[in-house]
């Protein structure tokens, strides 16, 4: 998965270099349109596969800690595994400080996502062209039903085209 995120970023970074050159070098007529990617992934997919002999990943027991009971046997040294994948050796200092090099990174200012008209929620306001929502209805037998495929996420997730050989878009 890292090395095929890593490809596609690889690919949107030339995209956005070549509407840059293009747009500095000749001019546009219109906006250029700027790559997204779209990522289809099972919910909680970096958490526990199984949690007290029940799948986690990809359904509504992966959401929040799925292993809410710490009085339980295993729990926080399930919780403990889960959380030390990430690494936060590489990320924070001894004192639990964001390392210098890292917290760096962000743009400050009118950099900041936040500053952007186009984020910020108020400057570029325009009617939103939405599609009928009766047609994305979803039939529940019954209240309380639990089945992974009653969540809003996956019934847009499979609206979304997809390459069939992978799970990432590059639109």
């Amino acid at each position: 998965m890292h090395r095929q995120m890593a490809a596609i970023l690889d690919t949107v970074v030339a995209a956005i270099k070549r509407i840059q050159r293009d747009a500095r070098t000749k001019g546009f007529k219109r906006r250029p349109r700027g790559p997204m990617i779209v990522l289809r992934s099972p919910k909680g997919w970096t958490g526990p596969k199984v949690v007290d002999g029940k799948r986690a990943e990809g359904t509504f027991r992966s959401r929040q800690v799925p292993m809410g009971d710490m009085g339980h046997p295993g729990h926080v040294k399930l919780l403990e595994k889960w959380m030390k994948s990430y690494r936060p050796e590489e990320l924070f200092d001894r004192k639990g400080r964001l390392h210098v090099d890292l917290a760096d990174l962000p743009p400050a200012g009118d950099r900041r996502m936040s500053a952007n008209p186009h984020a910020n929620g108020g400057l570029l306001l325009h009617d939103l062209r939405l599609p009928d929502f009766r047609k994305y209805t979803l039939t529940v037998q019954e209240p309380g039903a639990l089945d992974a495929t009653i969540g809003t996420m996956y019934q847009l997730g499979r609206r979304m085209p997809l390459p069939a050989n992978g799970t990432m878009l590059v639109i």
